[in-house]
Parts: structure tokens; sequence; C-alpha cells
């Protein structure tokens, strides 16, 4: 996922009601697509916590479903950085966070000093499901006591069902899809009085700019996405074999060098001889807490282990830490795979299940069919249970709302610059050069990455490249041949 580092309807407002004139099977109200006057925004100083820096901050009121007249409103956070030095032309910076279930508001730290800011303001909204109010976090697995817990998915049973129980009788599962987020999001560019905006996201964030460029495109005058999610992907269809890909790449570039080939001749064997031992008998291994220092305890499983794995395969630099961890835990000390007990229990903390649910189910997994399971799981290690499990969650999820063209593809002029890491496991390249076909005025690349991609001065100063000239063929992306693959990690 990309971090951040730092009106007048005109012709947005027909093309978006000649998309979502038709809605899909199951809406119960056309309406609910109009187009709307925003609620009032107004927004007040804020410090950021631990700075000096005061930000401007306020919530908007966005109706939860548009079709009912004083209905049931949610309470979206809205934080924006002004400009240091305010130029014209240079429109103001919305990130789409990632997730599904991130809150966009959390990162207020990052923007608070960012090089974003000297001629652009930043815009971060809390999409519904996500923020104060109106999060929808799931009752689910992980307990401290028990740090290997964490490592369990949210969408095994019992815990779709329990969420949809604590949920249910306060909020309309059904209407937290991406496609009405983002018509919040733009009836708050217009509250905010910004005539046009720049996109910056990705993973589910990328999905999400590329919904709002689909339903608002007239209001966008530049992209940078990351980690791409094309409307086809079908949610967690590809996870399997793209995970299986990547630990594949992992195994055959240790092969390929020296220094970890001669320290780990076979990674391919030892995490054989490690599956088989959790499969006989789980490990439990005991460790500090990092925030209590007290003493822990992580079980791992075979199908722990399985996740561990997938979730190393997201960034670059665990990916380097794979061998000597697979070596480790061949021989029995599997305190390398515990202690990603820890990092899953943050991630868990920080997504709302409730709101991935809704947003994926309604709009990745109705699609997926037992065949494309059987296919895409294929000789993995995930296996199909992997995807099954989602489908098993969604059966008992209400079904959401959605525009009945919004998978179909589209065509947009507004510049955009497509990145992809070399190493995703999650996103591939085929996924980003596949639908950049459809925006001439896009251009891709490559960056040494996993599915997270990296921070800092470089990828920073080729977006304000992007948003300045708004031609990303002229963006000068020459500084990504300086970004290295890290070593591998060897045994001390």
């Amino acid at each position: 996922m990309l971090k951040p580092k730092s009106l007048r309807a005109g012709p947005a407002l027909a093309v978006a009601l000649g998309l979502l004139a038709g809605c899909a099977s199951g809406s119960t109200a056309a309406d609910r697509w109009a187009i709307r006057d925003p609620a009032p925004l107004k927004l007040e100083p804020c410090p950021v916590p631990g700075s000096t820096v005061m930000l401007e901050c306020g919530i908007y009121h966005a109706p939860e479903d548009r079709s009912i007249t004083g209905g049931r409103t949610i309470p979206l956070k809205v934080v924006v950085a002004r400009a240091r030095k305010p130029l014209p032309g240079r429109y103001p910076i919305f990130y789409f966070d990632g997730g599904p279930g991130s809150a966009a508001t959390r990162n207020a730290g990052f923007i608070a000093t960012a090089p974003e800011r000297e001629h652009h303001d930043y815009v971060l909204i809390d999409q519904r499901g996500t923020g104060d109010g109106h999060r929808l976090a799931c009752p689910g697995p992980g307990t401290d006591t028990e740090m290997g817990s964490w490592l369990e998915s949210v969408y095994q049973a019992p815990y779709p069902e329990r969420c949809r129980t604590k949920f249910g009788k306060t909020a309309d599962l059904r209407l937290y899809t991406t496609p009405i987020a983002m018509q919040d999001y733009d009836e708050i560019r217009r509250a905010l009085g910004y005539e046009k905006i720049n996109l910056y996201g990705g993973s589910y964030g990328a999905r999400s700019a590329m919904v709002y460029l689909k339903m608002f495109g007239d209001s966008a005058h530049a992209a940078m996405i990351g980690a791409h999610v094309p409307f086809e992907a079908k949610l967690p269809l590809y996870h399997p074999k793209g995970a299986q890909a990547a630990l594949d790449r992992v195994f055959a570039e240790c092969a390929a060098d020296t220094a970890c080939h001669a320290a780990f001749p076979s990674p391919s064997a030892d995490y054989a001889a490690a599956l088989a031992r959790l499969r006989a008998t789980p490990v439990t291994v005991e460790f500090k807490h990092p925030q209590s220092g007290e003493p822990v305890t992580a079980r791992l499983t075979a199908a722990r282990f399985a996740n561990t794995i997938r979730a190393m395969l997201y960034s670059l630099e665990t990916q380097r830490q794979l061998p000597l961890a697979l070596s480790k835990a061949a021989k029995g000390n599997f305190g390398m795979f515990a202690t990603a007990a820890v990092f899953a229990r943050g991630a868990n903390m920080q997504l709302a299940a409730g709101m991935a649910l809704s947003a994926t189910c309604t709009e990745d997994v109705a699609r997926i069919t037992p065949a494309e399971i059987a296919r895409e799981a294929k000789d993995t290690f995930l296996g199909e249970r992997f995807v099954e499990e989602r489908k098993e969650a969604c059966a008992k999820w209400p079904t959401g709302m959605l525009p009945s063209d919004l998978f179909a593809p589209f065509t947009r002029d507004t510049p955009m610059l497509l990145i992809t890491g070399t190493h995703d496991p999650v996103t591939p390249k085929w996924m980003t050069e596949a639908y950049a076909r459809h925006f001439p005025r896009s251009r891709t690349f490559t960056v040494p990455a996993g599915h997270s991609l990296p921070e800092g001065k470089c990828l920073t100063g080729i977006m304000l490249q992007l948003f300045a000239t708004a031609d990303a063929n002229e963006v000068d992306v020459s500084c990504t041949r300086e970004m290295t693959v890290p070593p591998f990690a060897l045994p001390e």
C-alpha cells in the first residue's frame, strides 16, 4: 500500500448519472445513485499529536442511504493540510487508503510535514465503515495471551456472522461498497470548493481511485496509482497463485545468489520439512510482547504457517528473510514466524473487517465461481481453502448494490502513472499493463518492491512532477534505477 508522506456539477454530473443509471440486481432504489448538493463541512484548526503543526479537521455527515430523507448519517472525518506556498494550477491531493478497511486520517502525522504540501493541499478522508462513529471493526480471532491467534483469518466461521450480528442492527451493511463511498468523496470535494483534484493511492486505494475516475473522472486532474487492483481481479481469487509465484521467485533468486545458496542450499526443502513438522505437531513459541515486555506465546499450526508466509511475501524486505526463517524452522526454531504474529496483530487492529466484507463480498467474491477457485488455487501453498473461506463468509453477508456496468472497461484521458512492485505477490505487473491500455495518457513502470511500495524522495518527486505538469510521459523516473533489491538475510 502507498502511504502519504506527507461546486459545480458540470459535465461530471452527466457522466456520473449516465454511468450510475442502472444498478445491479438487488438494488431497491435507483435514486440512491443520484448526485445531490453536498452537506455543509466546517473545518477547524486541529493539532497533530506530538507535533506543533496545525492542520484543519472537520466532520462530513454523509447520508448512509441517499434514497431516504432524514435517515442515518455517517460522520466521516476529514483532515486537510493546506499548501505552504499555494500556486495556480496546483490542485489538491486526495489520498485513497488501502486495506480495504483502513482509516486514512490515521496518516495525519505523515502529511503534517510532507514535501507534497509545499504547493498542494493534502486531503485525508475516513472512508465509510473505517473511522470513529461508523467503524465496522469485527470481533475476530486474536488475543495477546496467545499471539498466534492473530494469524487466523477474520473471514473464517464464526467471525463474519458475529460481525453481522454486531453491526447489522445499527448499520445497513449493503451500503458500504466502494461506489457509494466515492459518492461521499466527491461530495466532500465539492463541499471543500475544489474544482479538480489529484488522486493518490495503492492496493485497495487503487481500486477506490479507479472507481472515482469512472464515476467522476472529469474532476480528476492527474492520478498516481500503485499496486493496481483492476476490476477484473475478483479478490482474493488470484492471491494463492500470486503468493506461490512470489515464493517460487524467492527460492529461484536464492539459488542464483552465491551467498544465499551457500547458506541455504534448498529453501524449498526447508519449507517442506517445516510444514511436515507442523502438520504432525503444532509448535508453541514463547517470546516477549513488543509493547508490554510480558512473556507471551504463539502457537503455530500448518494453516497459520501458510498465512505467515503469505504476509511475509507482501514486503520485499521480509521476502529476503524467508530462506533464513525456513532454514531455522526446518530445524525446529519457528521464532521468526512466531514474531510475525506481532505484525499481524497491528494490521488486524488497523483494519475494519466489516467494511472489507461489505466491499469485497459484493464487488469481488460474488463473481468468483468454484471452477475458477479450482483453477487458480491449484498447486499453491494456500490452496483452495483460502478462497473458499471468503466465499463462505460472504454467503452470510448482506449483498450490496453496484452500478450495473461497474466492471466494464472504461477509458479516461486523465494523466496517470501506474506503478508496480517487481516482486508484488498480490497485484503483479500484468494486472497494471492489462488495464493501462484503456488510459491513453497513462504510463507504467516498476520499482524494486513487493506489494508495499517504498517511500522516499524518488517516488515523491515523481508524483509531484506528474501533478505539476499533468504529463506522465514527461516525468523523469530515472531515480528508480538507483533503487535496489535488498540482500538476503544470512546466518549471523
